[in-house]
């Protein structure tokens, strides 16, 4: 009888253990800041919930159904990464896109007086480089810091897509080549790996001796489309190489396409504090590339934390909504695939700005290499393989006026890409 009695109450304990002690279990909690505040019924041991990012789930102290390592699972408040610890402001939103516009520019400076004239941002300098991928060459991969001394803020802003060829490449490459393992954790999109590290080592150093002489600045990192992809990377890369305090570090982009899988966008999540993608409409480019892979833990995942403006319209004081989950399925995922529906303007403008051209109106027309593709008058400045600082002084050239060139290849690319890879994806639901 006494062993009969034994196994009964273990039989209990054993379905009670996967309770807390207020009778809540901790597998129906579905946030990761409630799970990690409640306790956990382990005998004798005074412990909490267990969050697994990875699975987005609340698991039992020493569960054996969480599949996350146990250095994988969320224990803190502070860290827990579907949680943004700061407010989203569209002003500072709209003040971001105009400087990621100004990356577009080889007059980068004068587009800054032009776009931001009571800002108080002075151009520091350009990083560039000769630069490529896949199948194609390109003149130069860029990237603009400037500092605002009334903000006491150091940016970096990255530039997008500027040529056929290079949306080709990255296309190319999203689909055919295998994602890598990346530094902060997990495997990101080959292509914006490698346009992460053509230009890091360069903007890290520069940014670090900005820190030396402004110890307390902070820094924000922004960038439209392929320059949001960079942006997300160079943000991640900063306070991971504690070149700045995830407190002082902000990344905004713009159009931004996914740049890994869920687990860097989990290590993402819970390295950079102050993370804003913001989302036009239907703009395609933020929904790919496609999320047609079935395994979870492989396919391509979106980090945090999107900023959804649903109307066709986008000024600057526009209704929006915050999705502070991953890949939230009432934001920007709750469209559905609709060709006719598809419009590059939604990717092209945000805030109503076109983003690659706002400044095309400085300087002179651009000038064409031999193989009939254009370049930029800065490319000459950046002639080998190696990254290079121009500092404000240097910068001459000619405006960049490539986004509209690519206009309509932009709609047949993605129309293909997408139509091809959503019904796929929505074929195995």
């Amino acid at each position: 009888m006494s062993i009969l009695l034994v196994l009964q109450v273990a039989l209990i304990l054993c379905v009670y253990g996967l309770s807390n002690v207020d009778g809540s279990s901790c597998n129906s909690v579905k946030d990761c800041i409630t799970c990690v505040s409640k306790k956990s019924w382990v005998p004798l041991i005074n412990k909490k919930c267990n969050w697994c990012p990875l699975t987005s789930s609340c698991h039992t102290y020493k569960s054996l159904l969480n599949v996350c390592p146990a250095g994988g699972n969320v224990h803190k408040t502070a860290d827990c990464y579907n949680v943004s610890q700061v407010e989203y402001r569209p002003e500072s939103a709209y003040i971001n896109v105009l400087l990621s516009a100004v990356a577009y520019s080889d007059h980068p400076q004068e587009c800054l007086n032009q776009l931001l004239p009571e800002g108080g941002f002075r151009l520091v300098a350009v990083v560039g480089r000769n630069c490529s991928s896949f199948l194609f060459k390109y003149k130069e991969c860029f990237a603009a810091v400037a500092v605002s001394h009334h903000l006491k803020l150091i940016v970096v802003a990255n530039r997008g897509t500027t040529s056929t060829k290079q949306l080709m490449d990255e296309v190319l490459t999203t689909l055919f080549i295998p994602k890598i393992a990346f530094k902060t954790g997990g495997k990101v999109q080959k292509y914006f790996n490698d346009a992460f590290y053509q230009l890091y080592p360069c903007v890290s150093s520069t940014v670090k001796g900005l820190l030396k002489e402004y110890p307390d600045y902070s820094v924000t990192v922004t960038g439209h489309s392929l320059g949001g992809a960079i942006a997300s990377l160079t943000a991640v890369s900063f306070v991971y190489d504690n070149i700045i305090s995830k407190d002082k570090m902000a990344l905004y982009t713009f159009g931004m396409p996914r740049v890994g899988d869920k687990t860097s966008a989990i290590s993402y999540d819970n390295i950079v504090k102050s993370s804003w993608r913001v989302v036009h409409s239907n703009d395609y480019v933020a929904r790919v590339p496609t999320r047609i892979n079935l395994n979870p833990s492989n396919q391509p995942y979106h980090h945090k934390t999107e900023v959804y403006y649903s109307a066709v319209d986008m000024p600057h004081d526009a209704s929006y909504r915050v999705c502070k989950v991953d890949e939230d399925p009432s934001c920007v995922n709750s469209r559905r695939f609709n060709l006719l529906d598809m419009n590059v303007d939604y990717h092209i403008y945000y805030f109503n700005i076109h983003v690659g051209q706002v400044c095309s109106n400085i300087g002179a027309r651009r000038k064409r290499s031999v193989d009939g593709e254009e370049i930029s008058a800065m490319s000459g400045m950046f002639t080998n393989g190696t990254c290079k600082v121009i500092h404000f002084g240097d910068v001459t050239g000619e405006v960049r006026s490539g986004q509209n060139a690519i206009k309509i290849s932009v709609i047949l690319i993605l129309a293909v890409m997408v139509s091809l890879t959503e019904l796929l994806y929505q074929s195995h639901l």
